[in-house]
C-alpha cells in the first residue's frame, strides 16, 4: 500500500509541475517591428527557432500588454535580439519535395511568386538570406538592386530513376561574387548548407573588402558543474526462485550525493540539454524472510523444509543517469525556469549484506552478482537565477542483482534532489 502511495504522490507532483507551467506567463524575448510606415517600434515577440520562418508574428507592444497578430501583409519585417532579423519579400520560390516518394521529374526549378518572411544571415552589398518551412530550406541572395534571388539546388529524378542533382547555385555565386580570390575551387566543393554558404559570403566581403552585419551567431552551448544533495524514498523486493515467493523490505528515506555535468546545447533559444549526473546512495534495512527450499510448499514453506532468516541489506549505489533535459521560462526576466527531464541509468552495487539463518544462527555474506540493465526515469523541477534548482524524479521498478537463488529489484521510488551551480 505504501508502495501505491509513493509511486501516485510522485506523479500528482509531476501533474501539479506540468500544470503550474502550463498556465504560467508565455515568454516573448525583447525585439522590434517594422510597420508598413518603415517606423520601428519596440515589442515583444513570441518566437521559436526550431518552427522555421513565420507567416504570423505574435507580438506584444509592452510586456503586460494584448498579443496582437501580424503577417506579410501587415509589417515589413521583425528582429529579436543581435542575431534574428526577418524581412519581407516578394520572390519566386521552388517548393519541389525531395521526398523520394514526391521527387520532381524536372530539372529545372518550377517557380512560384509569395510574399514570406526571409530570415537574414549576412547583410552587405549581396546579402545571404535563408527560408524553411517544413523540410524545405531554401537560401536566396539579395543584390544591390535590391532583387531577391533564389540560390537553386533540386534534386529531381530522371527515367532512369537515378537521383540527381541541379546545382545552380554555385554557377550564380560564381557571376555574383566576383573577385580574384575566389575561384572555381572555392565553389566546387560548396555544398548548399548555412555553414558553406556564410563562409563563401564572408570570405567575398573580405576579398572585397566590404562592410557586413553578420545576423547568425554560431554559437556555443554553456557547459554547467552542478553539486547535487538529495533524499531518496525507496524500498527493495526480492524474489525467491523457489516458488518465486517475494519479499517486500521497508520503506526508507535515505540520503544521495552527486555531481551533475550538463551541457546546455546552443539551438532553441538554449531550452535543450544534456547531462550525466553520478551520484552516491545507500540502503539499509533488516528484514525476516522465510526462506524457501525445494522440499517447502509455497502456502507454508516453514512447514516443509523452509526456514526463518534475518536478512541485513546493506547496500551503497552508484547510480550513472544519463538524460535529455527541457528548460521552459516562468518570469519575464527568464530567473525561474521549470525543466522537465527523462533518460537511463545504470548503477554499481557495493554490497555489505549478511543473512542469519535463526534455526542455527550462522551469519553469512548475503552475495549477489551485478546487473546492469539499464532503468529509464522522469523527473521535473525548477531552477532559480542559473544557481539553485530542485527536482523531484521518478524510478520504475529496476532489477539491481540476481544471485542464482534470488532476484532483487529496487520498487517503484522518487528522490527528491537539491543542486547548486559551481560553474
Amino acid at each position: 500500500m505504501l508502495q501505491f502511495s509513493m509511486k501516485n504522490l510522485f506523479l500528482i507532483t509531476l501533474f501539479a509541475l506540468i500544470c503550474a507551467s502550463s498556465f504560467s506567463q508565455v515568454i516573448f524575448e525583447k525585439g522590434f517591428i517594422i510597420h508598413q510606415t518603415g517606423q520601428t517600434s519596440t515589442s515583444y515577440i513570441k518566437f521559436n527557432e526550431l518552427a522555421g520562418n513565420p507567416d504570423k508574428v505574435q507580438y506584444k507592444t509592452a510586456p503586460d500588454s494584448e498579443v496582437q497578430s501580424a503577417g506579410t501583409e501587415a509589417i515589413k519585417g521583425f528582429g529579436i535580439g543581435d542575431y534574428h532579423r526577418y524581412t519581407r519579400e516578394t520572390l519566386n520560390i521552388d517548393r519541389s519535395s525531395e521526398d523520394l516518394d514526391n521527387i520532381s521529374g524536372v530539372r529545372n526549378p518550377i517557380f512560384q511568386e509569395e510574399t514570406i518572411f526571409l530570415r537574414t544571415l549576412l547583410a552587405g552589398n549581396y546579402s545571404l538570406l535563408y527560408y524553411q518551412d517544413g523540410e524545405l530550406k531554401r537560401f536566396f541572395i539579395k543584390k544591390p538592386s535590391g532583387e531577391v534571388e533564389q540560390l537553386v539546388f533540386k534534386k529531381y529524378t530522371t527515367g532512369d530513376n537515378i537521383v540527381r542533382k541541379n546545382n545552380r547555385y554555385k554557377q550564380q555565386l560564381m557571376n555574383l561574387l566576383l573577385c580574384d580570390n575566389l575561384s572555381e575551387n572555392d565553389l566546387k566543393n560548396l555544398q548548399y548548407n548555412r555553414t558553406d554558404l556564410m563562409d563563401i559570403f564572408q570570405k567575398y566581403f573580405k576579398c572585397t573588402n566590404s562592410s557586413y552585419d553578420t545576423y547568425y551567431f554560431r554559437e556555443k552551448g554553456d557547459l554547467n558543474l552542478m553539486v547535487k544533495a538529495g533524499v531518496n524514498f525507496s524500498n527493495f523486493g526480492m524474489e525467491q526462485d523457489v516458488h518465486n515467493i517475494v519479499e517486500e523490505f521497508q520503506y526508507q528515506v535515505d540520503p544521495k550525493i552527486g555531481l551533475e555535468i550538463e551541457y546546455i546545447l546552443p539551438m532553441v533559444n538554449r531550452k535543450v540539454a544534456v547531462y550525466l549526473e553520478p551520484s552516491f546512495s545507500k540502503y539499509q534495512a533488516d528484514q525476516e524472510i522465510i526462506v524457501a527450499t525445494k522440499e517447502s510448499t509455497p502456502s507454508n514453506p516453514n512447514a516443509t523444509g523452509g526456514y526463518k532468516a534475518l536478512v541485513n541489506m546493506d547496500y551503497k549505489i552508484l547510480d550513472l543517469p544519463m538524460g535529455l533535459r527541457y528548460y521552459m521560462y516562468m518570469d519575464k526576466a527568464n530567473s525561474l525556469k521549470m525543466y522537465i527531464n527523462v533518460g537511463a541509468s545504470i548503477n554499481k552495487i557495493f554490497n555489505s549484506s549478511t543473512i542469519l539463518n535463526k534455526a542455527d544462527n550462522e551469519i553469512s555474506d548475503f552475495d549477489f552478482n551485478q546487473s546492469w540493465q539499464p532503468t529509464f526515469f522522469a523527473g521535473a523541477g525548477y531552477r532559480y537565477s542559473e544557481k539553485i534548482s530542485l527536482e523531484i524524479r521518478y524510478f520504475p521498478v529496476r532489477p539491481l542483482a540476481d544471485n542464482g537463488g534470488y532476484k532483487l529489484h529496487q520498487n517503484h521510488s522518487f528522490a527528491i534532489v537539491a543542486g547548486y551551480t559551481l560553474f
